[in-house]
């Protein structure tokens, strides 16, 4: 008789993100055909497929194989060697197959760039295996420029004073979250960081001290894309078809701000075609 064990387990706290719930993991009875050309799960399967990112989630002990017929982008099916299969379930797409055909697991990681024409851009970071590509600029007045399929946003921080920015770490409730911080942006004591998630990138300002500040403006640019403010104060990118490809979340603050004049509301304003003051 074929029977069902349900777990669910939290997702390692290695990126900031509210759309990322819980991984479910299954196991079924059931046979399933080896996926071809694969063979063994070995290390350097473990090292193409999964990623770091993957790494701290999927237990390979006991897999024989990927079965790549039944995977997709929000579920991985590994055949084992007891001849069960285990079914990774997430809520976001966290699987993409790469321009040779590969199946491939999204990473966030930061690292230094690799793509020629975009380090002549001036974009001298980015993240690593994933097919919604983020690359970064150590000049905060270029800022982060994101690719997913034919759309793209730029985003930069309106300041100033340029800022140097370099990836940094942060520790919350005893987990290192990597992130690509410009400091003193803004001003001294006023810093951004973007975190970048697997299917988009995260923002917050950091206030160490009182700036006398309460207005922050980013240029965002965009190609088949366009931005819109919802009504719970975030903005949303939708494509052609009204798709979200990317959400900036509402802002908020602590409690020591939220009792301040700092007022927390998004704002989009035109400015000219494809440009857009937030």
């Amino acid at each position: 008789m074929n029977h069902k064990q349900h777990s669910i387990h939290k997702l390692p706290m290695k990126i900031i993100s509210a759309v990322l719930a819980a991984l479910i993991v299954f196991s079924t009875g059931m046979i399933s055909c080896y996926a071809q050309g694969l063979g063994v799960f070995d290390k350097m399967e473990t090292e193409e497929i999964p990623s770091d990112y993957a790494d701290e989630i999927i237990d390979t002990d006991g897999v024989r194989s990927v079965d790549t017929e039944h995977s997709g982008e929000n579920e991985l099916y590994l055949n084992m060697k007891d001849g069960s299969t285990t079914v990774y379930a997430f809520a976001e797409p966290v699987l993409y197959t790469d321009d040779n055909g590969k199946l491939r697991f999204k990473d966030n990681a930061i690292v230094k760039q690799e793509n020629k024409e975009k380090a002549d851009l001036g974009y001298d970071y980015s993240n690593t295996q994933n097919d919604y590509e983020i690359h970064i600029s150590s000049d905060s007045a270029k800022g982060v420029l994101a690719e997913y399929g034919d759309i793209s946003f730029s985003i930069n921080p309106i300041a100033e004073n340029a800022s140097k920015g370099a990836v940094s770490k942060e520790e919350k409730n005893g987990k290192e979250y990597e992130n690509f911080e410009y400091p003193d942006v803004f001003g001294k004591g006023a810093s951004l960081k973007y975190f970048l998630q697997l299917n988009g990138i995260k923002e917050e300002v950091i206030l160490d001290q009182n700036i006398n500040q309460n207005k922050f403006s980013f240029l965002l640019t965009t190609t088949n894309c366009t931005p819109v403010l919802n009504e719970d104060g975030s903005i949303s990118l939708l494509d052609q078809n009204e798709e979200e490809v990317q959400r900036f979340t509402a802002p908020f603050g602590d409690e020591e701000y939220k009792s301040s004049s700092f007022n927390f509301t998004n704002k989009v304003s035109y400015m000219a075609a494809n440009k857009y003051l937030i």
